[in-house]
């Protein structure tokens, strides 16, 4: 259909330009926040470990949307193996002119990266509320990652690191089912969410 994920439907564009407005956001935070100052208030180092986390899941959510997998339809053979574009709060603009799509294995070692920073500014600090990452969303998005690379080993240490940290349990088959609450209510299992009003 004309909504579909095309090489130049709307969506492919709308998806593209919401989650690098994001990465520009977290590196906004980034790039003023000198996270080895010794004398760093942690609540400074803590919004610095959301931004990283944040940057870290963006990148990891425009990968998966667009690193080609060989597939019986498309013939994209020529870009096998690359990711999207790295911008940092490094990127200049000469930079930006010619940025190449980062390969599968660079994004993977700059995801980790970002989550173990992330990881460490967070180890003392908890966002008030779970519209922002903490450090079980941190180990959650980690575990993400492994699996996308088909590290199943991993996956499978860092989503129990999540479970742990956050004390979270699955999702019941009756707020699986309710017809009312089932992904508009909060439930014991949400690690991060955006907070509004099921009425809305």
């Amino acid at each position: 259909t004309e909504y579909s994920m095309g090489e130049n439907s709307y969506p492919s564009y709308l998806s593209w330009f919401t989650f690098y407005k994001y990465v520009k956001a977290a590196n906004d935070v980034i790039g003023v926040v000198d996270i080895n100052d010794k004398n760093l208030n942690e609540s400074v180092k803590g919004a610095a470990g959301v931004a990283y986390a944040f940057r870290a899941f963006n990148y990891y959510m425009l990968t998966v949307l667009f690193e080609p997998k060989a597939n019986i339809y498309t013939d994209c053979s020529d870009v096998l193996g690359l990711t999207v574009p790295f911008v940092t709060e490094k990127t200049t603009n000469d930079i930006a002119k010619n940025n190449p799509r980062a390969t599968h294995e660079e994004m993977i070692k700059f995801l980790i990266n970002d989550l173990e920073i992330a990881e460490e500014c967070l180890k003392n600090y908890t966002p008030e509320s779970k519209t922002l990452p903490d450090l079980a969303t941190t180990y959650a998005i980690r575990a993400k990652v492994h699996m996308w690379d088909e590290d199943y080993e991993n996956a499978a240490k860092y989503a129990r690191m999540a479970i742990e940290t956050s004390g979270a349990t699955p999702t019941t088959m009756e707020q699986w089912t309710s017809t009312t609450d089932a992904f508009n209510k909060p439930n014991q299992s949400w690690l991060w969410y955006a907070h509004y009003d099921v009425e809305q």
